[in-house]
C-alpha cells in the first residue's frame, strides 16, 4: 500500500477556482517576472495595469507586457485589488478579489491567510 503525504492548500470550488488560479498562479508569475526585470513590484498607483502597459515612470527595461489583453476581472465581474507594499505581505504585495458578496468579508479570495 502506498501513502502519499504532503502539505497542500485547500482545493477551491465553484466560481472561486478562476480567482484562486489568477491570484496564486497567473498574477503571481506575471508580477514576479515584472520584479525580475524592473527590480521591484508595481506600486499601488501603477497597479496591475503595469503588467499590461508600460507605466510612464518606467522609461527602460519594462520588457512587457506580462499579461496579454485586458486585465481579467474576477469571476463576479469585478476588478482584482492590488496593494504594494502589502499590509498582509509587507515584503511583497497583497492581491485579492472581494468574492461573491463584493465586500471585504470572509468570502474574499486573497494571497494571504484569512
Amino acid at each position: 500500500m502506498l501513502a502519499l503525504f504532503g502539505v497542500t492548500e485547500p482545493i477551491p470550488n465553484d466560481r472561486s477556482d478562476p480567482a484562486q488560479i489568477f491570484i496564486r498562479q497567473t498574477a503571481k508569475h506575471s508580477l514576479d517576472q515584472f520584479r525580475l526585470r524592473i527590480g521591484r513590484y508595481p506600486t499601488t498607483k501603477e497597479g496591475l495595469s503595469a503588467l499590461a502597459e508600460r507605466p510612464s515612470e518606467i522609461v527602460r527595461n519594462w520588457g512587457g507586457p506580462y499579461i496579454l489583453g485586458p486585465l481579467p476581472l474576477d469571476p463576479w465581474g469585478r476588478p482584482y485589488h492590488y496593494r504594494c507594499p502589502g499590509i498582509h505581505n509587507i515584503n511583497t504585495y497583497d492581491l485579492w478579489s472581494l468574492g461573491p458578496d463584493g465586500e471585504l468579508s470572509s468570502d474574499d479570495i486573497a494571497n494571504w491567510q484569512r
